[in-house]
Protein backbone atom coordinates (compact mmCIF):
# COMPACT_ATOMS: atom_id res chain seq x y z
CA UNK A 1 0.00 0.00 0.00
CA UNK A 2 1.01 3.60 -0.39
CA UNK A 3 0.98 4.13 3.38
CA UNK A 4 3.34 1.19 3.94
CA UNK A 5 5.70 2.41 1.20
CA UNK A 6 5.79 5.96 2.55
CA UNK A 7 6.33 4.71 6.10
CA UNK A 8 9.28 2.51 5.17
CA UNK A 9 10.82 5.25 3.07
CA UNK A 10 10.54 7.50 6.16
CA UNK A 11 12.27 4.85 8.27
CA UNK A 12 15.00 4.60 5.62
CA UNK A 13 15.53 8.37 5.65
CA UNK A 14 15.03 8.84 9.42
CA UNK A 15 17.61 11.41 10.58
CA UNK A 16 19.03 9.32 13.44
CA UNK A 17 20.50 5.82 13.32
CA UNK A 18 18.06 2.92 13.12
CA UNK A 19 18.87 -0.70 13.94
CA UNK A 20 16.66 -3.71 13.23
CA UNK A 21 16.73 -6.70 15.57
CA UNK A 22 15.27 -9.65 13.69
CA UNK A 23 14.31 -12.44 16.10
CA UNK A 24 12.49 -14.70 13.64
CA UNK A 25 11.50 -14.77 9.98
CA UNK A 26 11.76 -11.55 7.94
CA UNK A 27 9.90 -12.19 4.72
CA UNK A 28 8.59 -9.63 2.22
CA UNK A 29 7.48 -6.57 4.23
CA UNK A 30 9.43 -7.72 7.30
CA UNK A 31 12.59 -8.00 5.24
CA UNK A 32 12.04 -4.54 3.73
CA UNK A 33 11.54 -3.09 7.22
CA UNK A 34 14.88 -4.59 8.29
CA UNK A 35 16.55 -3.35 5.09
CA UNK A 36 15.19 0.16 5.70
CA UNK A 37 17.28 0.37 8.88
CA UNK A 38 20.92 1.43 8.99
CA UNK A 39 22.04 -1.84 10.58
CA UNK A 40 20.52 -5.29 10.99
CA UNK A 41 21.09 -7.95 13.63
CA UNK A 42 19.42 -11.37 13.31
CA UNK A 43 18.91 -14.34 15.61
CA UNK A 44 20.49 -17.65 14.64
CA UNK A 45 18.07 -20.43 13.91
CA UNK A 46 15.82 -21.95 11.28
CA UNK A 47 14.66 -18.52 10.14
CA UNK A 48 14.41 -17.05 6.69
CA UNK A 49 15.22 -13.57 5.46
CA UNK A 50 13.65 -13.27 2.04
CA UNK A 51 12.15 -10.95 -0.51
CA UNK A 52 9.74 -13.53 -1.94
CA UNK A 53 7.62 -11.26 -4.16
CA UNK A 54 9.04 -12.41 -7.51
CA UNK A 55 8.62 -16.07 -6.50
CA UNK A 56 4.91 -15.50 -5.83
CA UNK A 57 4.34 -13.42 -8.97
CA UNK A 58 4.51 -9.86 -7.64
CA UNK A 59 6.84 -7.42 -9.41
CA UNK A 60 8.90 -5.58 -6.82
CA UNK A 61 7.90 -1.92 -6.60
CA UNK A 62 10.65 0.62 -7.19
CA UNK A 63 10.55 1.82 -3.58
CA UNK A 64 11.31 -1.71 -2.32
CA UNK A 65 14.13 -2.07 -4.84
CA UNK A 66 15.60 1.25 -3.71
CA UNK A 67 15.60 0.17 -0.07
CA UNK A 68 16.89 -3.30 -0.93
CA UNK A 69 19.70 -1.90 -3.08
CA UNK A 70 20.83 0.29 -0.19
CA UNK A 71 21.01 -2.64 2.24
CA UNK A 72 22.07 -5.61 0.12
CA UNK A 73 25.63 -5.72 -1.21
CA UNK A 74 25.87 -5.66 -5.01
CA UNK A 75 27.17 -9.24 -5.08
CA UNK A 76 23.91 -10.55 -3.58
CA UNK A 77 21.32 -8.17 -5.10
CA UNK A 78 20.20 -10.27 -8.05
CA UNK A 79 20.01 -13.39 -5.92
CA UNK A 80 18.08 -11.62 -3.14
CA UNK A 81 15.81 -9.33 -5.12
CA UNK A 82 15.29 -10.96 -8.53
CA UNK A 83 15.75 -14.63 -7.66
CA UNK A 84 13.79 -14.44 -4.36
CA UNK A 85 16.50 -16.40 -2.55
CA UNK A 86 15.79 -17.08 1.12
CA UNK A 87 18.72 -16.75 3.52
CA UNK A 88 19.32 -18.22 6.93
CA UNK A 89 20.65 -15.62 9.35
CA UNK A 90 24.16 -17.08 9.00
CA UNK A 91 23.94 -17.01 5.18
CA UNK A 92 22.71 -13.41 5.35
CA UNK A 93 25.68 -12.52 7.56
CA UNK A 94 28.12 -14.20 5.17
CA UNK A 95 26.68 -12.14 2.29
CA UNK A 96 26.70 -8.87 4.24
CA UNK A 97 22.90 -8.60 4.32
CA UNK A 98 22.89 -8.49 8.13
CA UNK A 99 25.61 -7.03 10.34
CA UNK A 100 25.55 -9.61 13.10
CA UNK A 101 23.85 -12.77 14.35
CA UNK A 102 23.09 -13.55 17.98
CA UNK A 103 22.82 -17.13 19.19
CA UNK A 104 19.59 -16.31 21.06
CA UNK A 105 17.02 -13.52 20.78
CA UNK A 106 18.50 -12.00 23.94
CA UNK A 107 22.00 -12.01 22.48
CA UNK A 108 20.67 -10.50 19.25
CA UNK A 109 19.02 -7.74 21.29
CA UNK A 110 22.31 -7.07 23.11
CA UNK A 111 24.16 -6.92 19.79
CA UNK A 112 21.54 -4.58 18.33
CA UNK A 113 21.69 -2.33 21.39
CA UNK A 114 25.48 -2.22 21.16
CA UNK A 115 25.32 -1.38 17.47
CA UNK A 116 22.80 1.40 18.18
CA UNK A 117 25.06 2.81 20.92
CA UNK A 118 28.05 2.82 18.57
CA UNK A 119 26.05 4.63 15.88
CA UNK A 120 24.67 7.13 18.39
CA UNK A 121 28.25 7.92 19.45
CA UNK A 122 28.87 9.42 16.00
CA UNK A 123 28.44 13.15 15.54
CA UNK A 124 24.68 13.58 15.26
CA UNK A 125 24.73 16.60 12.95
CA UNK A 126 27.21 15.00 10.57
CA UNK A 127 25.29 11.70 10.60
CA UNK A 128 21.96 13.37 9.90
CA UNK A 129 23.26 15.51 7.04
CA UNK A 130 25.31 12.70 5.51
CA UNK A 131 22.34 10.32 5.66
CA UNK A 132 20.13 12.96 4.04
CA UNK A 133 22.66 13.47 1.24
CA UNK A 134 23.08 9.72 0.77
CA UNK A 135 19.37 8.91 0.56
CA UNK A 136 17.37 12.02 -0.38
CA UNK A 137 17.62 11.70 -4.17
CA UNK A 138 16.69 8.01 -4.08
CA UNK A 139 13.78 8.55 -1.69
CA UNK A 140 12.42 11.34 -3.89
CA UNK A 141 12.79 9.17 -7.00
CA UNK A 142 11.09 6.25 -5.23
CA UNK A 143 8.18 8.51 -4.20
CA UNK A 144 7.77 9.71 -7.79
CA UNK A 145 7.80 6.14 -9.08
CA UNK A 146 5.35 5.14 -6.33
CA UNK A 147 2.79 7.55 -7.75
CA UNK A 148 3.40 6.22 -11.28
CA UNK A 149 3.27 2.57 -10.25
CA UNK A 150 0.12 2.98 -8.16
CA UNK A 151 -1.48 4.90 -11.00
CA UNK A 152 -0.80 2.06 -13.41
CA UNK A 153 2.06 3.83 -15.17
CA UNK A 154 4.72 1.28 -14.14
Amino acid sequence: SETFARTLLRVHAFPIPTVACVTGHAIAGGAVLAFACDARIATAGPYRIQMNEVAIGIPLPSWMLFIGEAAIPATARNEALLHAHGYTPDDALARGIVDGVGATPEEAERLASGRARSLLALNRTAYTESKRRLRETGVNRALERLREELGGGG
